[in-house]
This record gives structure tokens, sequence and C-alpha cells, in this order.
């Protein structure tokens, strides 16, 4: 009778969580060395298949900062010498002017996300399978639930999505060793059309090194959508944001681009929306364009 009577009060205690689970924004603000977030005020919404309804909270150390400057500088060195290479040889070499995209298991990759709200757990797991695969030729056998025991170390459904804090890092560098991820944040200082090139060369020299890189998106008409089955959504749903993390396993050269000096380029990408779980293709721009208020893992 006890047992019967506490599982009724648990049931109803989750649904009140599913009910009430809210939307937060991404009012950024910084305080000495650390870049945090704001909540903006709580509405009633239930996340559905492929969302990630508590985007938005990031703190960086000053030791992340210092890792990605020290990062951006190599990512700056690589690409201007390859270019020039590129330039001085008959042959093209992988980055500027060309095209490349990671080994993936075509069977097992990419992963559908296991719950509503386990879109990072799930782009994590498919850059680190997409990363297995590619440098010994299999997926690892580790699970979303695994992952997500790493990235939200207290366990749960996560009804709010994951959060974009360090645990991000340790957890890719644990899993997919070598690369030494960072987490990437677009500063005040920089313009969105710098960002975009940053977001671009940050990823090509990521893949260049046989490594995917992880995006956290927010997506609405006054920012940009990565696809137009995104859209779509937004407007099925009541105009609510879409906050959705995507794992960029690839890119290919499409021709002079009057905003980028190296040329355009579309980004091969990993989603495990339930509605959209598959490998995709979209321009650049939409990537840095819904990162902005966001972030990527690199």
């Amino acid at each position: 009778m006890l047992k019967r009577k506490f599982s009724t009060i648990f049931v109803a205690i989750t649904l009140i969580m599913i009910m009430t689970a809210p939307v937060f924004g991404d009012n950024i603000t910084s305080v000495k060395n650390e870049i945090t977030t704001t909540e903006s005020s709580a509405v009633n919404y239930v996340p559905q298949s492929g969302e990630n309804v508590g985007n938005g909270k990031v703190i960086l150390t000053q030791e992340d900062i210092n890792g990605n400057e020290k990062k951006s500088r190599e990512v700056g060195n690589y690409l201007e010498q390859k270019n020039k290479t590129s330039k001085n040889s008959t042959r093209l070499l992988k980055g500027y002017y060309s095209s490349t995209s990671l080994n993936y298991d075509h069977v097992l990759s990419p992963e559908a996300q296991s719950t509503d709200t386990w879109c990072g757990p799930a782009a994590c797991l498919n850059a680190i399978d997409t990363r297995s695969y590619h440098s010994v030729g299999q997926n690892t056998n580790l699970t979303q639930f695994v992952i997500n025991s790493f990235l939200n170390p207290g366990g749960g459904l996560q009804l709010n999505g994951t959060y974009l804090t360090s645990n991000w890092t340790t957890t890719l560098d644990k899993f997919a060793p070598g690369n030494n991820y960072e987490i990437k944040r677009r500063a005040s200082s920089v313009n969105y059309t710098d960002w975009q090139l940053d977001v671009l060369n940050s990823i090509i020299y990521t893949i260049d090194k046989g490594y995917p890189v992880v995006v956290d998106t927010e997506q609405m008409p006054t920012i940009d959508f990565i696809d137009p089955v995104y859209r779509d959504r937004y407007n099925s749903n009541g105009n609510k944001p879409i906050y959705h993390y995507v794992t960029v396993i690839g890119y290919r050269y499409t021709g002079p681009d009057p905003l980028c000096k190296y040329g355009g380029y579309q980004l091969i990408y990993m989603d495990s929306a339930g509605y959209h779980n598959g490998v995709y293709e979209t321009d650049y721009r939409r990537i840095g364009n819904t990162t902005i208020r966001m972030g990527i893992m690199w």
C-alpha cells in the first residue's frame, strides 16, 4: 500500500515538473573573468523531440578563455600557411578551396536522441563515435545514458536540456582525446560577420585534425534556421525559439564568396532530432548566425 501510494506521488510530481519546464533566455552578463547568463521568466512549455529548452547557461573560466585564445592563434597560423601552400602548389590541399568530411558508420550513426531534451548527450556521442570510427574504423560502445552522466553529473532526465559548461570539454577530451576541446563564445566586440568566419575557420581547423565540432544553436526568425524543417517546427509550435545541439563532421567548398576571401562553404552536420535525424548540409553562415548567442565546442 505504501509502495503504491509513493508511486502515485512520484508520478504526480514528475508530471508537474514536465508541465512547468522553462524556456530560458540568453541574456549575457560579463562578470570579471567569467561569462555567465541570466534567465528569463519561465513559461509553461513541454519540450518536443529534438529540442533543448534549457539552453543558454554558459560559464567560461579564465582558463577557458586563455585556452581559446591560444587555440585561435594556432588556427590563424595554420590556415594562412595552408592557403599560401595551396596557391603555390599544383595540388590543392585539403582546407581552403576543397572539401573534407570525417568517416562515420553509415548504419549506426548518427544516433537519434533518447529523450526529448537529450540533444546534448546525443550530439556529444555522435562526435565521439565519429572520431572513433574515423580513427580506428568502429564506433565506441558508449551510450547516451553514459554520456549524460558526464555532461550532467546530477543525473536525471534533464528536463531543461544540457547547459554549455566545462563538462563538455572534459567529456569530449576523455572519450575523444587529442584535440584539447575548447568552448568558443562570441565576444561582444566581435561583429556577426567576423563571428561567422571565426566559426568557419575553427571548424575547418578541427575537421582537418580529424575531430568533429559540436555547435549549440538558437533558432528563430530574427536569428536564422539551419534547415527549413526548423522553421516549420517553429511555426507549428507557438513560435517558440528552438535550442538544439548538432555535430559538424565536414565542410564542402562551394565557390567564390564576396564575404569570405577563401570562398563559400557548406557544413556537413549530424542531427539527432527525432523529426530530423540524419546527416545534412547547411551554409556556414547559418551555423555562424545560430551560434552567435550560444557557442561551439571545437
